[in-house]
């Protein structure tokens, strides 16, 4: 069986591969806790997906609320897996983790360098949620409006609504361009 050769050649680059399939597919079963004892065997030689098995523990242990464990797995994941297909996928899963951990300066500080960050509605999301975890809605709030309108069809677009409300209470000076700009992509996606 699979798994027999899998702990025969535990430290092998096969075993390690054979331990990946076994816990991806206990992972698409919902076998949790099955899977992430594989995925774990898949860490012990070196692969080519080592990625694929640090996102996919790291994606169990958010799915089992262990925060942290998911939160560890990703904390170097940008800087050793540069070129992932899954990097954008583990920097989201680890700014939810962070959030969850109401661990606004870790979440910040992986911000911080990040290429693009004006134009990614995830990471300013993210942003504005650590400030506003942390309290300073000075520096949540623009975050929070640049996003409802320039990102109106953004996932977090209802949250961000209510907290822009809740944070602004009245209506805030909006340049016209920003408005036009909502109401344009608004109308494209046919969300009104």
């Amino acid at each position: 069986s699979l798994l027999a050769f899998c702990q025969r050649n535990a430290k092998s680059r096969q075993g390690a591969l054979g331990f990946f399939l076994l816990g991806y597919r206990a992972w698409e079963d919902r076998k949790l806790p099955e899977a992430k004892q594989y995925l774990e065997g898949s860490n012990q030689a070196a692969s080519p997906i080592q990625d694929y098995a640090r996102f996919y523990l790291a994606s169990i242990a958010f799915e089992l609320k262990e925060f942290k464990e998911s939160q560890t797995h990703l904390e170097d994941f940008s800087s050793r897996f540069p070129n992932s297909p899954l990097l954008a996928k583990a920097r989201l899963l680890f700014w939810q983790s962070s959030l969850e951990l109401k661990d606004s300066h870790t979440l910040l500080n992986s911000l911080r360098g990040l290429t693009g960050l004006e134009s990614n509605p995830d990471a300013l999301y993210y942003q504005a949620q650590a400030y506003d975890v942390l309290g300073d809605a000075a520096k949540a709030l623009p975050i929070y409006q640049k996003l409802y309108y320039q990102f109106p069809l953004h996932d977090s677009a209802n949250l961000t609504a209510q907290r822009l409300s809740a944070l602004a209470g009245g209506d805030l000076p909006v340049p016209k361009e920003w408005r036009i700009t909502r109401i344009e992509k608004l109308l494209t996606g046919r969300r009104h």
